[in-house]
């Protein structure tokens, strides 16, 4: 097996296309990355997410525990449906909005595009994780939950050192 291939954070070539990371996206882009970001986050969009908050929040009321637990399950399986195989994974969608070939219309987002940059960046080999980082960058309150979680985490171990 061939070794991942990291992507530069500036610019990089992936299957002999050019690559430029940009932070900063048109009023199109952004729209949909409002799409994209909840599903990264939560496996569901914001519309699906609040939909059944406010189904299960009227059941709780409601005392109808039963359906309570069927949303929930729902939830659940919601996130659980990365098995789909015709599913793009949103931190690949985030990233093509967010990683453009030379001359692309930054003011539009086309999801055929976004499925050309990601089999150029797959035919290239390049690792996964660098996108996941660039994606999950873009959360707001990701960075710092990531170092508060690594800050308690580095106090559990020097307390069992001691």
């Amino acid at each position: 097996m061939s070794e991942q291939k990291k992507i530069e954070l500036k610019e990089f070539t992936a299957n002999g296309v050019n690559y430029k990371v940009i932070d900063k996206l048109s009023i199109e882009r952004w729209k949909a990355y409002q799409k994209m970001a909840p599903r990264l986050a939560y496996g569901l969009s914001f519309e699906e997410l609040y939909e059944n908050l406010n189904r299960l929040y009227g059941h709780l009321n409601k005392q109808k525990f039963a359906d309570a637990a069927v949303v929930c399950h729902n939830m659940m399986n919601g996130i659980h449906g990365i098995e789909d195989e015709k599913r793009i994974e949103p931190a690949l969608l985030i990233c093509a909005l967010m990683i453009v070939r030379e001359n692309e219309d930054l003011s539009k987002w086309d999801i055929d595009l976004a499925r050309q940059k990601i089999d150029d960046w797959t035919k290239e080999g390049l690792a996964v994780d660098d996108f996941f980082m660039v994606a999950l960058n873009t959360l707001k309150g990701f960075r710092e939950t990531l170092i508060e979680s690594i800050q308690k985490q580095v106090q559990i171990l020097q307390a069992e050192t001691k």
